[in-house]
């Protein structure tokens, strides 16, 4: 196969993985693409702290220990969206913006019977 088959078909396959990638709201590493560790601190409506919520952001997740707080390295900068669920509570999807390490504060209402 030519070279240059071979650099298209690279091409097109790395451009799947990148639309793939977006739809499932993720990122494609590279090299250089400045991150940051962005905080999940997930709270009930009385402020009590919520055990075991996964907290999501662009791929990278995590569970929240007994005092409610996950901690998501390698976040990449810029506008983001964080979706925090857990069952028995009603999910959220909370955008921030990240530029520096950052704690996101979110409070999840039970779900109604």
């Amino acid at each position: 196969m030519p070279a240059h088959s071979r650099l298209i078909g690279f091409s097109v396959v790395l451009g799947l993985l990148t639309a793939c990638c977006a739809l499932q709201g993720g990122t494609v590493p590279a090299r250089g693409l400045r991150t940051v560790t962005v905080t999940c601190v997930v709270r009930t409506a009385g402020d009590q702290p919520i055990a075991g919520a996964r907290c999501l952001s662009e791929g990278v997740r995590a569970l929240t220990d007994e005092q409610g707080v996950a901690r998501l390295p390698g976040v990449p900068v810029g506008a983001r969206l964080l979706v925090v669920s857990v069952v028995g509570y009603d999910p959220v999807n909370q955008p921030y913006t990240a530029s520096a390490d950052l704690s996101v504060t979110v409070t999840l209402v039970r779900k109604a019977p």
